[in-house]
């Protein structure tokens, strides 16, 4: 499922290389969609969140305490965004290679010059990719595509 996401990146200006992730929380149940956003910085650490309570009205609540309150929780990932202002080479990057650690493909990078950078700056990917925050606050992704195997 793909929302539109609310801007929580307000501050064009800022040169800070940043990326707002979309996703959804996932439940036992799935008969509510519960949104949520997270800044990330050029670790790939999460710092700043906020949960959509209505995209309708475009309204976002800040989670103030959300290496607490979202530990353990599991996230489908919608998309992603960058501020198109600012050079975003390595926060890509390394965005792209934590993917392709958990074994996501991808395919179809868009072109710096394109407009599809700023709301689809990564490309296509072969798999729903899911992921927790950890301790650290970083982001750990899960993908189907990786195979486990006994050692």
């Amino acid at each position: 499922m793909i929302v539109m996401s609310i801007q929580i990146l307000s501050d064009y200006n800022n040169q800070t290389p940043q990326m707002v992730v979309n996703a959804t929380r996932m439940s036992a149940d799935q008969k509510s969609a519960e949104i949520y956003e997270f800044v990330l910085d050029l670790s790939i650490k999460v710092i700043d969140c906020k949960h959509i309570s209505s995209v309708s009205q475009k309204r976002a609540v800040c989670v103030k305490n959300f290496a607490t309150e979202l530990k353990g929780v599991l996230f489908e990932l919608n998309h992603v965004r960058i501020n198109p202002k600012v050079n975003n080479e390595l926060i890509l990057f390394r965005f792209k290679k934590c993917l392709q650690k958990s074994g996501v493909k991808i395919s179809n990078p868009p072109d710096e010059i394109l407009m599809a950078i700023c709301y689809k700056p990564i490309g296509e990917l072969s798999d729903v990719v899911r992921f927790y925050i950890d301790d650290n606050n970083q982001l750990v992704f899960l993908s189907k595509a990786v195979k486990l195997s006994l050692v």
